[in-house]
């Protein structure tokens, strides 16, 4: 099981190791749904990528951080949503504060898409269609074009929910070519 793998990791001494399994124990709960318990081992993954100095596990742990709280905010008792959409931003702020840092441009185009989903949970769309023309470039420059479609399909999205219909198709047509060149 996950916990029986944790228990050894956590006997072999390597933070970056445990912090990495700690990573996909907390992937697990967000799977299944138990965002407070993937929140809870996230943050303590988080917090040993910076005991181990380890910039790419902490870029990851950060960005995870805002996928749970950005699955958190849309839960129906989630009666907090501005709240919990606040300490998404934050994430994706220690996210890019990490990737900057880690000089990759993979984890800093990474970091500006998630950053731009939390600027858009938070209501603040022209920051957030910035920030997703900016993943889309660094995407491009690093030539990960999964992650350029994505980032494309995402400033689509804001795009039309700005009521900027003919913006938002033509981005969503340049994202659809481009995910079926990803295959």
């Amino acid at each position: 099981s996950a916990e029986e793998m944790l228990t050894l990791v956590r006997e072999l001494g390597d933070l970056k190791l445990e912090a990495a399994a700690l990573q996909k124990v907390a992937g697990l709960h967000l799977e299944d749904g138990s965002l407070s318990e993937a929140e809870e081992v996230a943050v303590e993954a988080k917090k040993l990528c910076k005991e181990a100095s380890d910039r790419r596990g902490l870029v990851n742990a950060c960005i995870f951080l805002v996928q749970v709280h950005l699955a958190q905010a849309k839960e129906p008792a989630a009666g907090l949503a501005k709240a919990i959409c606040d300490k998404a931003l934050q994430a994706a702020t220690d996210a890019m504060a990490a990737a900057g840092k880690a000089e990759s441009t993979a984890l800093r185009a990474a970091s500006l898409y998630w950053r731009a989903q939390a600027l858009a949970a938070v209501g603040r769309y022209d920051d957030a269609v910035w920030a997703a023309q900016e993943a889309a470039t660094r995407f491009a420059t690093a030539k990960l074009q999964h992650g350029e479609a994505r980032s494309l399909l995402l400033l689509a999205g804001l795009h039309g929910a700005a009521g900027m219909r003919e913006q938002a198709m033509t981005v969503a047509v340049q994202a659809q070519r481009l995910a079926q060149l990803c295959g």
